[in-house]
């Protein structure tokens, strides 16, 4: 929340850089704290609080590969939306928690919860864990990681194609949060 999601010109930055190119640059910092804050999750969860898990490997790829689902995610819409698009990300990250199994089983809500829930990505990356911690089922692990996979792509669609005819919006914000010297 408090980086700057835009690439501000520098002198290693070629002047012709695509809009592509910035995106995935910029991202690669997201991406990097992103994995070392699944590595420090998994390695506390396993070696401090001492889960019992029956796929500690497989346990660290499902919170590598939600890390990545989500950090890239968070990053599209704010890309594309600004400050909006944060604020939006965090509201939809909180709304995932209830409809993932965490607090309370899915099953015991209603039927239009119930339905939109599953198309929520927390709920495939919770199903990933549960499998490696608790034990495989068939191939539900690798499903729920494919599924998972699939938010990717309507981040990229979100992050690369509907930020062009925000950038004008997005641009008059950006200025107004450099002015207050908060931001990094």
């Amino acid at each position: 929340a408090i980086m700057h999601t835009p690439v501000h010109p520098a002198p290693d930055i070629p002047a012709d850089a695509k809009r592509y190119e910035k995106f995935f640059g910029r991202y690669f910092i997201f991406f990097a704290v992103g994995q070392l804050q699944a590595l420090l999750i998994t390695l506390g969860n396993l070696l401090y609080i001492g889960i019992q898990c029956y796929h500690p490997f497989l346990y660290w790829v499902a919170c590598a590969f939600s890390s990545f689902v989500f950090t890239f995610f968070m990053y599209s819409l704010t890309v594309a939306f600004g400050n909006i698009g944060e604020g939006l990300a965090i509201i939809i990250m909180v709304i995932q928690v209830a409809g993932a199994g965490c607090t309370f089983p899915i099953e015991t809500l209603p039927k239009v919860f119930q339905t939109f829930y599953r198309f929520q990505p927390f709920k495939y990356a919770m199903g990933a864990m549960k499998e490696a911690v608790a034990g495989m089922y068939r191939d539900d692990y690798w499903k729920n990681l494919t599924i998972l996979l699939s938010y990717t792509v309507i981040s990229l669609i979100v992050g690369l194609v509907l930020a062009v005819p925000f950038r004008k919006l997005n641009h008059i914000l950006e200025e107004s949060k450099e002015k207050s010297g908060v931001m990094l």
